[in-house]
């Protein structure tokens, strides 16, 4: 009774109750089971994401892999987005983002890694 207290009788969440129906997000299933239209089937991705490296021969030493931040790009932009890179070093961020159709600032305080960036950018995109 005390639990009911708080809660409507039509409220969505009741576990239980007379003519109460759990909803079918709530309910056991197997993994990737359809349960319906508006929930998809596959989960999100998790904590902990295996990448492998990418080779740069570039100048630029911390450079990170393209797949990296197409995850984070996904995640994070819509198509035609606006993505704003401050600290932009070799520009992975930027030649991904314009692949994936966004567009992009890219920012460094060293003019070198400015221009490998642009380099880099122009010969990905043709």
């Amino acid at each position: 009774k005390r639990y009911m207290r708080a809660r409507g009788k039509n409220n969505k969440y009741l576990q239980e109750g007379t003519g109460a129906k759990r909803q079918s997000i709530n309910e056991a299933r197997e993994y990737g089971e359809y349960i319906g239209d508006n929930v998809p089937k596959f989960r999100n991705n998790r904590d902990i994401w295996t990448i492998n490296t990418s080779a740069f021969k570039g100048k630029h030493y911390a450079v990170f892999p393209p797949k990296l931040v197409e995850l984070c790009i996904k995640a994070g932009c819509p198509k035609k987005g606006l993505i704003l890179d401050p600290f932009m070093g070799s520009g992975t961020v930027g030649m991904v983002a314009i692949r994936m159709d966004r567009e992009y600032i890219g920012i460094d305080i060293n003019k070198d890694y400015c221009q490998i960036a642009k380099e880099r950018i122009e010969k990905n995109m043709k």
